[in-house]
């Protein structure tokens, strides 16, 4: 969740400063009543309403795999990403998670999608089929299918 704007948080504690109990003045900003007694105690105290600093440390490896993520995964769209973080190990030298890269590639946006589907596709060639076929006696037809394919070989599902 985000913080508060400063601006809010000078006009919650301006309508407190003004005589509005802190019940009102939630109900009004749209803010828990806790929020605004954590408001009055850090001006108390600090003298300021500035946002605190989330506790942590801070990434290490997130610059760097996101400046150079982008391009691996433009030129290796079909891998996983156990294999995207395989790729990353061998180019970088650095061991990533898969859970750091599934982060890294959802804040630049790439999505799963399927990588599976009709690669030399004429869509002039299927009208003309179509128009062809069209005459035929439907109960005349007798389909074989004598091609067997998998697609168990490659993987269905690839970042694009």
């Amino acid at each position: 969740m985000r913080a508060y704007s400063n601006e809010l948080r000078q006009r919650i504690l301006r309508a407190v400063d003004q005589g509005h109990r802190q019940a009102e003045g939630a109900a009004a900003f749209q803010v828990p009543v806790a929020t605004i007694g954590c408001y009055l105690k850090q001006h108390r105290e600090t003298g300021r309403l500035s946002v605190k600093p989330i506790p942590g440390r801070t990434p290490k490896k997130r610059a760097a795999l996101e400046a150079g993520l982008s391009t691996q995964l433009t030129a290796h769209d079909d891998a996983t990403v156990e294999q995207h973080c395989q790729l990353w190990a061998v180019a970088h030298g650095q061991q990533v998670s898969p859970a750091t890269t599934r982060r890294a590639i959802a804040r630049l946006g790439w999505t799963r999608k399927k990588s599976l589907g009709a690669t030399k596709r004429s869509e002039t060639a299927r009208a003309a089929w179509r128009d062809l076929t069209g005459y035929l006696p439907v109960n005349d037809l007798l389909f074989v299918d004598e091609c067997g394919s998998t697609i168990r070989v490659q993987p269905q599902y690839g970042k694009k």
